[in-house]
């Protein structure tokens, strides 16, 4: 209030889920590798925005909805796919809530067999979406469930699933 916010702190129920639940991503241990040898090797590139926030880029808001992955630790996929999403739509010049990829992120975790409600890599998340893709989220709806049959997916997934090219 002090500071003139718009918003006012309560509690939520995220604030009484245990920990790893909330925090299922992991980094890959040749990740950890990569960023633990690159300060070895002096300061990390310039360039880079000191802050990068795809609710606000370009004026405009690029990302899909914020969504609750229930009692499932599958934030590597949600990360994942919207990181995706904002990308692929600043790319393409589509922004807003409605635009599309939406990807489902329940397709992932129970099609993929790269990990479950325990966690997993963002980076093998991102590896799927680019060598499998995914549908959209109205064609395999979010479950919370790692158990939730592949065979779940809409009966055209196939003509539903988007990609997407490469990541860094």
């Amino acid at each position: 209030a002090e500071k003139g916010a718009n918003w006012v702190a309560g509690e939520t129920e995220m604030m009484y889920m245990p920990t790893e639940q909330l925090c299922g991503s992991e980094l890959h241990p040749e990740a950890r590798m990569a960023v633990t040898s690159s300060s070895d090797d002096g300061p990390l590139p310039t360039g880079s925005p000191a802050a990068l926030d795809w609710r606000n880029y370009g004026g405009h808001d690029w990302t899909t909805g914020i969504r609750n992955q229930n009692p499932c630790g599958s934030c590597y996929i949600f990360g994942t796919c919207g990181a995706s999403e904002a990308a692929m739509k600043v790319q393409a010049g589509t922004y807003g809530y409605l635009a599309q990829p939406d990807f489902s992120e329940q397709l992932i975790l129970s099609c993929a067999g790269i990990g479950d409600c325990s966690g997993g890599y963002s980076g093998n998340s991102l590896d799927y979406l680019r060598d499998s893709g995914s549908t959209d989220e109205d064609c395999f709806p979010y479950t919370a469930l790692d158990t939730t049959p592949c065979s779940d997916r809409c009966a055209n997934w196939s003509d539903r699933i988007q990609k997407i090219t490469s990541w860094d």
